[in-house]
Order: structure tokens, then C-alpha cells, then sequence
């Protein structure tokens, strides 16, 4: 892919209403200003704002705190493996990354359209008999639910494909358990199964997440597939910067002061002091951070709980065992243990470890409280011999353990019960200081969301400089 498509020949997806109010009420004059459209943070959403601009010829300045792009979209390289920041995939029914990102470049390589369910002391395989056909009679009859909640979760995914995104968002607000209890799943395989893939899809284990969040993430799983990038997560982000103009992109320098609006200029410069010394003039400003951050600078953002999560990373000898090879994720149906999903990402896309190594990815439970890394690291190897077996296992070494904190927000202006409260609290904020936000809690919480937010702020931009933008 040479060019960007423009935002007109790839159509915004049918979104749910109440976006938050525009940051400028008054178009701006084009030609009354030829200083660049300032854009804070260079995750997903910044990155896309920045290529939308280009697109269209307005000058941008791309400003980064970090050494590196991506926000927490990344990869940490460590002895010749790929480390991911956290679980993270890619879902190749994402619009948005059609539509920015060269798909083919990428070398994804899919995760097994299900898992392996850790139960009575053995894994059962649960996948998508349409696109595992032995699933169909193996899968039917194992212990993870009923032969009727198989049969229901089948026919819930044919009834999602013909959804919108807009129709998951649409949904009454409730939580994700109260609404698969109304679906007429057993408790069964709520807990066996439901729980634990959707734990780690929300980094919390007891399905309160909105039904919204839910049904969109449903349908993507049944329209696409997770992906692992050849390269890494990072590798996204890097093909991403990789279309826009060196010299307008400040990495490792974070903004330190932003002049306030002027109410007797609204078009008058706003001013942004780096970090590294550099003082930017901008015509406008796109702030695109996530909402910590944005909390940190300014002090009044509002706050929205954040979910965190721990991800153990070992390595080990290969060829792993024959039981332990293929690119599944392996879940933890039981109510105990401190796992809440392994799997190989070396198995997935070979590149993510060295020639002869595995590389095993594990995160923990999200009510986890890690007081004692030690004892919390016996007993995961604990239950990894359970589950792998005590040959690989004792081979196997730990290579690094990620924290993160602030991996995803717990709602957005789409879902959560305080959605709607976050609409007014950002749309205040935005007319306050006279930004254009970004950022994927402006969103779904998701990679599309993120991108797809970054295209939309950069509409506003061109809709406020007046740009006439392309059929």
C-alpha cells in the first residue's frame, strides 16, 4: 500500500451516537495561518491523525514523550525474543487497520479460532466448528458447557454477523454476565468458558464489563481472527511512522506547558514547550494520549478507572513437545490458580523467539495481587507443570515480567455505566482548552478504536481549517 486512502473513500463505521462535542466551533481560516496542527502523543490515534493531515497537505508536528511510537501498543526486544507489552493481538476484521495499515506486510499469523480449556485436570479444545470442522463432533461432547450452550453459542455467532457495530453499541447497558444469563447460558459454561477468554479480553474476572463491550468484541471474534505481526505488536506502530515525514515526528520529548486558549484571539497560536527545549507554535492542537496522561498534564481531565494487568514471559528449549505445539491460547477454566491464560507466541509467529527457543507468554489473573514476585513465580511454574508438564517447564527460565498498570480503560464514551458523564467531562474539557482530543476511550477501548479515533480528530482539524475533502 504506497498511499493513504483518503477518509472519504474509506467511510467512518457506523459508530454509536453522542460523539464528544467538537473542540473549535468556528472554522478557521486556511490561509491565515501556516504554522502546523500540533498532535500530542504518538500511539495508534496519533499516528493515524498524523497520516490523515498528510494526506491532505496541512502541516503537522508529531510530538512523543517516548523514545519509540506505539503508546501501549508495543514490543520489547530482549535477547533475540519479541516481547509484547501485555496480551496483544491484532484482529484481522479491524476496518480501520484495512484501512491504514499494508495488512500483507504486517506477516500476520492467526491464533487458533478458540482455545485449549484447562479442566479436571486436562485441556479440552473449544474452537469455531466453521472454521474447524472437527470441532463439530470433538468439541461438541467435551465438558466445557452443554451440547445446547454449543449449539446457542453457534447460533449467537451467525446472528452476529449480520450485526452492525453500531447495533452492538446500541445495546440496553448491563453487564456482560447479567446479559449472557439472559442469552440462556448455563452457569456451566459461563464460568468454564466465557469467563476465562473474556477475562483476558477485559482484564477483569467477573464479566461486569458493559454488554457493549461484550457484543463487539463477539463480533469481531466471529469475523476475523487474532493475529500476531511478524516483528512484533511494535511492528504496527513502526509501519505506521514509517509513511510520515521524519522531520515532523519529535520522539523522546514530552510537552511540558501548553499556553491556555486566548478568548479575544480563538485563532491566535497556541504555544507548546518541550521537554528537550524546543518551543512549538501550533494552529491547532490534537491531544492524543490516553486518559491518565491527559489527567496528569492538565489536573482536571476526568478520571476513568484503568485496568492493569502482570504478564510472564519465559523461554525454553525447542522443538517443543508434541501436546504443546500449534498456535493455540490456553485458558484456565478452574476458579482457582493464579494463570489466566499461556500460550507459545513463538508457535504463533516463529519470529518472536531465537532459532531452538520457545518463547511462553503468561498472564495472571487480573485480581491477582503480587506482594511477593518469589513465591507469586513458584507458584505459577507450579502450574505450568501442571499444565505443560514438568519436562519443558524445568528447562524453561524467566525472561521478564511486564506490569502495566494502565492497559486498558474500564469504559469508554461508547460503554460503562459512566459513559455518558465522560461525553460531558471530555466535550467540557475539549471547549475549555480548545483541543481536538484522540484516543481510544474516545472509542471501543480497542486498536480500531484508537485508529479510528485518530482519523476522526483529524476531520475535525480539516473540517475547522475548512479543507474541502476528497469524494
Amino acid at each position: 500500500m504506497s498511499t493513504l486512502p483518503s477518509p472519504a473513500a474509506v467511510p467512518p463505521v457506523a459508530a454509536p451516537p453522542a460523539t464528544p462535542p467538537m473542540a473549535v466551533e468556528t472554522p478557521l481560516n486556511p490561509s491565515a495561518s501556516t504554522l502546523p496542527v500540533a498532535i500530542v502523543g504518538g500511539g495508534l490515534a496519533g499516528l493515524c491523525c498524523a497520516l490523515v493531515l498528510q494526506h491532505y497537505n496541512v502541516p503537522y508536528r508529531l510530538i512523543e514523550a517516548a523514545p519509540q511510537v506505539g503508546g501501549r501498543l508495543g514490543t520489547v526486544e530482549e535477547e533475540g525474543f519479541l516481547l509484547d507489552k501485555g496480551f496483544q493481538v491484532l484482529n484481522t476484521a479491524y476496518p480501520e487497520a484495512h484501512s491504514f495499515l499494508d495488512m500483507a506486510a504486517l506477516g500476520l499469523k492467526p491464533l487458533y479460532a478458540g482455545g485449549k480449556f484447562w479442566f479436571n485436570k486436562r485441556f479440552f479444545t473449544l474452537g469455531d466448528p466453521t472454521r474447524d470442522p472437527k470441532q463439530w463432533l470433538l468439541g461438541a461432547f467435551n465438558p466445557i458447557g452443554t451440547l445446547k450452550d454449543k449449539w446457542a453459542l453457534f447460533k449467537l455467532q451467525q446472528q452476529f454477523k449480520a450485526l452492525t457495530e453500531s447495533d452492538c453499541f446500541q445495546l440496553p447497558e448491563q453487564s456482560t454476565l447479567s446479559f449472557l444469563q439472559q442469552l440462556g447460558f448455563s452457569s456451566s459454561f459461563i464460568h468454564r468458558f466465557f469467563m476465562p477468554f473474556y477475562s483476558g479480553v477485559f482484564l477483569e474476572g467477573a464479566l461486569a464489563t458493559s454488554c457493549r463491550k461484550w457484543a463487539y468484541t463477539f463480533q469481531c471474534f466471529t469475523q476475523g481472527l487474532a493475529a500476531l505481526p511478524t516483528g512484533g505488536m511494535q511492528a504496527i506502530a513502526e509501519q505506521l511512522l514509517s509513511r510520515l515525514e521524519p522531520a515532523n515526528v519529535l520522539l523522546n520529548n514530552a510537552v511540558v506547558y501548553l499556553s491556555p486558549p486566548n478568548p479575544q484571539h480563538p485563532h491566535a497560536p497556541r504555544e507548546l514547550l518541550l521537554q528537550q527545549g524546543q518551543r512549538v507554535l501550533a494552529q491547532q492542537v490534537v491531544w492524543a494520549t490516553s486518559l491518565p496522561q491527559l489527567s496528569g498534564f492538565m489536573g482536571q481531565a476526568p478520571w476513568v478507572p484503568q485496568r492493569s494487568v502482570h504478564t510472564i514471559y519465559f523461554r525454553g528449549p525447542a522443538p517443543l513437545p508434541k501436546a504443546l505445539r500449534g498456535p493455540y491460547l490456553h485458558l484456565n477454566a478452574e476458579e482457582n490458580g493464579l494463570i489466566l491464560h499461556a500460550h507459545f507466541p513463538s508457535e504463533v509467529n516463529p519470529g518472536y523467539a531465537p532459532r531452538g527457543e520457545a518463547l511462553l507468554s503468561v498472564t495472571l489473573r487480573p485480581n491477582v495481587a503480587v506482594r511477593d514476585k518469589a513465591q507469586t513465580l513458584e507458584r505459577v511454574q507450579q502450574e505450568l507443570t501442571q499444565w505443560f508438564g514438568d519436562k519443558w517447564v524445568s528447562q524453561s527460565s524467566l525472561l521478564h515480567w511486564m506490569e502495566i498498570p494502565c492497559a486498558l480503560p474500564a469504559s469508554t464514551v461508547f460503554y460503562g455505566e459512566g459513559a455518558e458523564a465522560l461525553q460531558q467531562q471530555l466535550g467540557q474539557l475539549q471547549q475549555q482548552w480548545q483541543l481536538v482530543l484522540a484516543g481510544d476511550a474516545l472509542d471501543t477501548g480497542s486498536i480500531n478504536g484508537a485508529m479510528r479515533s485518530g482519523r476522526m480528530a483529524a476531520l475535525q482539524v480539516l473540517q475547522h481549517l475548512g479543507v474541502a475533502l476528497e469524494a
